[in-house]
């Protein structure tokens, strides 16, 4: 054989050799990758408050989210503006599906009296999020609404259970397609400390996903 042959031959086992390993390496990464679960990171927080921002929110909720850091740094702050950032906040995170992993992956518990959040937890996960599919690895193909506007109505004072001061907000959202999904409600703040907490929450026009 001559040189040229033997050359040509080298090459082509070098090249046979270096695609193998890429197609190996390329293999191994991606099934390793389908068993790797997302990370969720928190990006930002107000932490006398409890709330946070993660990398998986939408651009709308990272934009309040921003107004509503500002608006609790001052020294007065304005209890309505904060009552309806707060329900535009719990709004976003709630309704929309398409960034929760599966079920039981509840938004905007934080937004929700700690007395209360296992069983508005269970409450949801029975009707709003039951039919969410897992996607803790990134696989899942279901379409699911994501909330791209919020309407607040109406914020009139009010007491719950007659003893606690809060304000009874009218309230209404847009999806980023005309999914047939609930889109308007009635939700309950009251006052604890300086912290407004969500306790109640009565959708008009209930719908599962």
């Amino acid at each position: 054989m001559s040189k040229k042959g033997i050359v040509w031959l080298i090459t082509l086992a070098a090249l046979i050799i270096g695609l193998s390993g890429l197609l190996v390496y390329r293999m191994f990464f991606y099934q390793r990758s389908l068993h790797e679960p997302k990370t969720i990171k928190v990006i930002d927080k107000i932490d006398d408050y409890g709330y946070k921002l993660e990398d998986r929110d939408s651009k709308l909720y990272a934009s309040k989210f921003k107004e509503l850091k500002i608006l609790l740094k001052k020294k007065e702050v304005d209890e309505e503006e904060y009552t309806k950032l707060l329900t535009t906040l719990f709004v976003i995170d709630f309704y929309s599906l398409d960034n929760k992993n599966n079920k039981y992956d509840v938004g905007g518990l934080e937004f929700v009296d700690e007395v209360d959040q296992l069983t508005f937890k269970n409450f949801a996960m029975a009707t709003y999020y039951k039919n969410v599919k897992d996607n803790t690895y990134g696989t899942r193909k279901q379409k699911l609404p994501n909330v791209t506007s919020v309407d607040i109505i109406n914020i009139e004072d009010t007491m719950f259970n007659k003893k606690e001061e809060g304000y009874l907000v009218d309230v209404s959202w847009s999806y980023d397609s005309n999914y047939d999904a609930s889109n308007h409600a009635n939700i309950t703040l009251v006052k604890d400390g300086k912290k407004l907490l969500v306790v109640k929450v009565e959708t008009i026009n209930e719908k599962d996903v």
